[in-house]
């Protein structure tokens, strides 16, 4: 990927970025921010921080550009001035969490700012803020930020020159070298692929409780949850013996769930890929982040281990096409556009690699705080997402889902068949995807106790429709059926007999 080398007025977009801006233009949300709060561990030095990030911005020059149209009518960026500002506040430990929802859920304006900061002291500890817009940052960008601001931080703090690794390529020529590449032979080839691979696609018929909004709502929540250690271990050895990855394990069982639920076999799930494997760019902060819709047909008659290699061989397929953009995607089956729900897929996988600590051992230590649990910013970009992630405890999971759609009972139904399908991928018992099931023993035992009614011996010596006309005598006004607003007498349901 070569550098641009000389320096221009504005840079074309990438494709991904194009159309995260058109999205933001006509739905402005708080869906596509990406907020960071971090406890900090001591003191903070204003000035040095301020420098810290700055020297972050100098490098990633993505953290420092505005979005706008040209007099030709074409979507640019433009990268400006070097020059962080920090918003410092002191305010109340029990005052924190509305200080934050403001700065989170407000709004930006792409054509003036990507990314906020904003520092909060408060008598029990300080707290730092970012909240970047997708446009101009991703998860991998996340942790990468955080490395470089404990370095840069630290340089300093002592008096050192920056000490940050240069590099080659920057973000605007990544997103002039994606338009140069995704022609000829290379666009075809991909496009190939895809058209193959989603042709016919079905629209997947989640069971919601609501009825679905005329345009899709982003108010979500979350449910968490997580599958014991022992039951994580089971499921790593299970990937190694089939010589798969951990994630196509957790995928698998995620597409019987959904296969379950919406009783339909061909099923597609939207997965979030680095898209990151030219090396030039593992080192730059941006927008790579490419979303995959991976489709895969569940045979209820496959042995488990073939349905997990289907679905192992599926994702790699899929990665080793992922450098055609999803609006791409999009654009060459020609879906039609539909407000209401997202294109292709509305439901979600990924397996994360999180860290409770960053950089512990730095002069400026950072605890990253969950924002959905203790604070009001919880998106929902699709109707359901499922996010796993490995802890020294097990593997945790974050169920997130539209509101609009879904009550909390439903989701944790949805995560209670999910453990039980994970569970019976690992049990020798179940030879074919179709026969795992449904229920655990204690579960199935939990059942029966709580729905066991006493039983009573059938005395009567008449048939069953001389005992049901017995009660029509008996109570003829007395209401035997019920449907919706609708109700049918014994003697009205006789008549009808």
């Amino acid at each position: 990927m070569p550098s641009l080398g000389e320096k221009r007025d504005s840079y074309p977009l990438s494709f991904a970025q194009e159309r995260l801006f058109y999205v933001e233009q006509l739905n402005p949300s708080n869906a596509y921010h990406i907020p960071l709060l971090l406890s900090l561990s001591g003191e903070v030095e204003l000035s040095h921080l301020t420098e810290a990030i700055s020297r972050l911005c100098e490098k990633h020059t993505i953290l420092r550009t505005c979005y706008s149209t040209d007099l030709s009518g074409d979507l640019t960026q433009q990268v400006t001035v070097n020059k962080v500002n920090i918003s410092q506040q002191v305010c109340a430990t029990e005052a924190l969490t509305d200080v934050v929802n403001v700065q989170v859920n407000s709004c930006f304006d792409l054509g003036q700012e990507v990314m906020r900061v904003n520092l909060y002291n408060t008598e029990d500890a300080n707290y730092l803020l970012f909240v970047w817009h997708h446009i101009a940052f991703d998860g991998w960008s996340t942790s990468l930020f955080l490395k470089e601001l404990a370095q840069s931080y630290e340089d300093c703090v002592v008096g050192r020159p920056c000490s940050l690794t240069n590099v080659d390529v920057d973000y605007i020529d990544y997103s002039v070298w994606q338009r140069r590449f995704l022609q000829g032979d290379d666009l075809q080839t991909y496009q190939a692929f895809w058209q193959h691979q989603l042709q016919g696609v079905e629209t997947l018929s989640l069971p919601t409780d609501h009825s679905r909004p005329a345009i899709a709502q982003h108010q979500g929540c979350e449910f968490e949850a997580s599958i014991d250690e022992v039951l994580s271990d089971t499921l790593i050895e299970l990937g190694k013996e089939y010589d798969v990855s951990l994630n196509s394990v957790l995928l698998s069982a995620y597409y019987l769930t959904l296969a379950h639920l919406c009783d339909q076999q061909d099923i597609i799930v939207g997965t979030p890929s680095d898209n990151r494997e030219h090396h030039q760019i593992q080192e730059i902060i941006g927008f790579f982040v490419n979303t995959l819709p991976l489709r895969t047909q569940v045979n209820w008659t496959q042995s488990v281990e073939e349905f997990v290699k289907q679905v192992h061989k599926g994702v790699m397929q899929s990665k080793a096409h992922q450098s055609l953009p999803f609006e791409q995607i999009v654009e060459l089956m020609d879906v039609e556009r539909d407000a209401s729900r997202h294109p292709l897929f509305q439901v979600v996988f990924g397996l994360q690699d999180l860290q409770d600590v960053v950089e512990g051992g730095s002069v400026l230590p950072m605890t990253p705080i969950s924002l959905s649990s203790q604070h009001d910013f919880c998106p929902a970009k699709f109707d359901l997402s499922l996010m796993a992630a490995r802890s020294e405890q097990g593997i945790n999971l974050t169920w997130n889902y539209a509101t609009s759609l879904f009550e909390p009972r439903t989701i944790e139904m949805f995560n209670q068949l999910y453990q039980t399908l994970l569970e019976g991928l690992t049990n020798s018992t179940a030879k074919t995807v179709g026969t795992i099931p449904l229920m655990t023993l204690s579960q199935q035992k939990i059942l029966l106790k709580e729905t066991a009614l006493p039983r009573e011996d059938f005395t009567s010596s008449g048939t069953l429709i001389q005992a049901f006309e017995a009660q029509v005598l008996a109570s003829p006004e007395a209401v035997a059926l019920c449907f919706g607003a609708q109700q049918l007498s014994y003697r009205a349901l006789n008549e009808r007999a």
